[in-house]
């Protein structure tokens, strides 16, 4: 029995998380105030019985005594995909805080929200083939299937696979429905010529009337734990050979790569309307969410 339960609590692991984040969102444990993907504000009403609580102005109660909901522009129900790069460069660093399994918090957390806002929500995971494709639904059921899919993926995936995620895009393409919101989650770390293919996929999509957002998944390496050695030894994690260079060529190709992620993907990407968004697996999962709304 107390198996069973803990492997009930292990199944459950994004789907605890989503629920703390959200809640802590929500009572205001965190500072800042939290709209989900609401837009602009647009008038107050007086509260009728049977509406959510939630968009209650109780500044506005403590003046008046009366109760008032806020409303938004936009509130019609969204569709929005989330579609995530789950390439063996995801797995780094290979442990409980890699750049994968933050992404799939961040996935769980926006599924939360989206469901609770009755707004129809997909998940699309990307490795060397399609991992997880689930229809566009906004059902506690479907928000529940999708906890599960997460978890046996990121229970069961490898980090020894080819990085298919630009092939896949194109495949994708056709089933995304026009005027979505399209949230692209990766490392972004793409060959010059798989950049330049992503780029043209993302103009194709934008072209469609969809927006799209990008979170630009990456780790920030301490500048101090880098100086305590002469040389590093950098593997590939999908055709595992290794390298051995010293402190300055890393420093160096640190550089390069940056300015290839910003000069080659990211300002080009901006230029054409696309929201991107850095984030630090060294930050919390909390600071995390509160950068993307």
């Amino acid at each position: 029995m107390l198996e069973q339960k803990i492997q009930k609590v292990e199944n459950s692991l994004f789907e605890l998380n989503a629920n703390y984040i959200v809640d802590c969102l929500i009572q205001g444990r965190h500072k800042g105030s939290f709209k989900g993907f609401s837009s602009e504000f647009k008038e107050y009403k007086s509260f009728q019985n049977g509406e959510n609580t939630r968009n209650i102005d109780w500044k506005v109660f403590g003046k008046t005594d009366k109760l008032y909901s806020k409303h938004f522009y936009n509130d019609a129900s969204m569709k929005v995909y989330c579609i995530l790069d789950a390439s063996s460069s995801m797995f780094y660093p290979n442990n409980d805080q890699s750049k994968l399994k933050r992404a799939l918090e961040i996935i769980a957390v926006i599924c939360k929200i989206l469901q609770q806002q009755n707004d129809q929500f997909s998940v699309i995971v990307i490795s060397n083939q399609l991992a997880i494709n689930t229809p566009l639904q906004a059902s506690l059921a479907h928000l529940k299937s999708i906890y599960h899919q997460l978890d046996v993926f990121y229970q069961h995936s490898e980090n020894q696979i080819e990085t298919k995620y630009i092939e896949y895009i194109d495949l994708i393409i056709p089933i995304i429905k026009r005027k979505s919101k399209l949230i692209f989650l990766s490392d972004l770390l793409f060959s010059e010529i798989d950049a330049e293919k992503f780029i043209h996929q993302l103009s194709e999509l934008k072209s469609l009337n969809n927006e799209i957002h990008i979170l630009h998944i990456h780790e920030q390496t301490e500048k101090e734990h880098v100086e305590n050695f002469e040389s590093i030894e950098l593997i590939d994690l999908e055709t595992k050979l290794e390298h051995r260079i010293n402190r300055n060529q890393w420093s160096q190709f640190s550089i390069t790569l940056n300015e290839f992620k910003r000069n080659r993907i990211i300002l080009p990407l901006l230029e054409k309307g696309v929201k991107v968004n850095p984030i630090l697996t060294n930050d919390s999962l909390l600071e995390n969410i509160r950068t993307i709304f």
